[in-house]
């Protein structure tokens, strides 16, 4: 693409000049330096330019995204690289800016790029999690992760793998939910206990797999995952009898107090309010 200056009119002028796809489609430019810029934009043919420049300038997005170009490469293509955050706000490149960030975070997920990748193509690497969520670019940070999560699981990814990833390994329980990539790792689970769902994972599976297998009632009632063991019970015994939720939820042999206080028993009670009547 041509160099050109600040103002989007002289890009328009630039590629004019440029490309002789242009004239097939309008015929020979009525301005060539484009001094008359208002008045052409409001005619019929620069309203038809302007739409020509918007049809390439979003498959020049798509080609930047395709070639991994940097968004500090991009800024300077278009013209943005000099500008202040509020003179960016009003530039007319603004969109095709924004639109190659937000294309190129699924491309970075798919790519593999590490979370601190990210950070410093984002300029956030210095940054801590509060200001992160108030920079212009957490948008696109957001995405990444929200990729990214997809990602984990489609690679296969272990909890305790995505745990380090996210930087949540250490933490301790009562920190887990507050940290700031929570909203992640609960995207990741999630997913996972749809997976688990479809394989057809038992009770006692997923229990060893969210680490809860070794803990006690109470205990695990406090584990940031019971979350997710509680939405794969809900998952699990939708569609069985009575007798089989009692037997899935370890519940079929237990009596009295046992029963009462078996951390299953809301799940069972859950089950039989949602359970339609025999007919």
């Amino acid at each position: 693409m041509a160099k050109t200056n600040k103002n989007a009119d002289d890009t328009a002028d630039a590629i004019w000049k440029y490309f002789d796809g242009i004239k097939l489609k309008l015929g020979k430019p009525v301005y060539t330096t484009l001094t008359e810029a208002d008045a052409f934009k409001r005619s019929a043919k620069g309203q038809l330019f302007h739409e020509f420049f918007d049809e390439f300038m979003w498959k020049q997005v798509k080609t930047w995204v395709k070639d991994g170009k940097t968004s500090e490469f991009v800024k300077t293509e278009l013209r943005m690289d000099k500008l202040s955050a509020e003179a960016m706000k009003s530039s007319p490149n603004l969109k095709y800016y924004n639109e190659f960030l937000s294309k190129a975070t699924n491309e970075w997920a798919k790519a593999g790029k590490s979370i601190d990748d990210v950070k410093k193509i984002l300029g956030m690497e210095k940054l801590s999690a509060d200001a992160i969520k108030t920079s212009a670019n957490y948008k696109y940070y957001d995405e990444f992760m929200g990729w990214s999560a997809l990602r984990w699981v489609d690679d296969g990814k272990s909890i305790d793998d995505v745990k380090k990833l996210l930087g949540m390994d250490t933490l301790t329980t009562a920190a887990f939910k507050l940290n700031a990539n929570f909203k992640y790792y609960d995207k990741f689970m999630t997913m996972r206990v749809g997976g688990w769902l479809n394989s057809g994972k038992t009770t006692d599976d997923v229990k060893k797999l969210l680490g809860l297998d070794t803990l006690s009632a109470d205990v695990m009632k406090l584990s940031p995952n019971v979350k997710y063991y509680d939405q794969f019970l809900a998952g699990r015994v939708n569609n069985m009898s009575v007798d089989d939720v009692k037997k899935e939820l370890g519940l079929d042999k237990l009596s009295g107090e046992a029963f009462r206080s078996h951390i299953n028993r809301k799940h069972y009670y859950d089950f039989l309010a949602l359970r339609k009547p025999d007919v």
